[in-house]
């Protein structure tokens, strides 16, 4: 019976995730074809472990905000030195991409503040020329599927 009623609600959050997910990026289609793959990774999270600290809403914008700050300052960082046309220039991508996400982890570790996919949303914006763009509607994303979550809380189960 226990799996039985675990099944159905497995099925129920992942039609929940389905539609938020969708709703998210018809409007990021309007907004001008974005994709931000991170909020899929946090949408299992929420809709998977919604009671558990790491589906936190502090947990998830404050991750998504050191995430955004540490993504751009290296991408325009990146795009400065671009502009000089320094021969080591495919290195510092990677050293920077790399350092975007040491960086967010770090930060997030230490404030406590941790939610893993933030950190894909770091490497991403580096080499994104629409950063700043893309940040916004990430951090925009993450509201939303936590106000959701936040309104479906009491039907919504820990899965894991």
């Amino acid at each position: 019976m226990k799996n039985e009623k675990n099944s159905i609600f497995l099925i129920r959050q992942c039609l929940i995730l389905f539609i938020a997910l969708s709703l998210l990026l018809i409007l990021y289609e309007v907004l001008g074809g974005v994709t931000v793959t991170s909020l899929g990774a946090s949408g299992f999270i929420i809709f998977t472990m919604p009671h558990k600290s790491i589906s936190k809403t502090t947990n998830m914008v404050f991750a998504y905000l050191f995430a955004s700050i540490v993504g751009i300052i290296f991408g325009i960082t990146y795009g400065m030195l671009h502009s000089l046309e320094i021969l080591w220039l495919p290195s510092i991508l990677i050293v920077f991409k790399g350092l975007s996400v040491t960086i967010t982890v770090y930060v997030m570790v230490r404030t406590k503040y941790a939610h893993p996919p933030a950190a894909a949303l770091a490497l991403g914006l580096v080499s994104d020329p629409q950063r700043i763009y893309v940040a916004m509607i990430a951090i925009l994303g993450t509201f939303v599927l936590c106000l959701i979550r936040k309104c479906l809380s009491k039907h919504l189960h820990d899965l894991m």
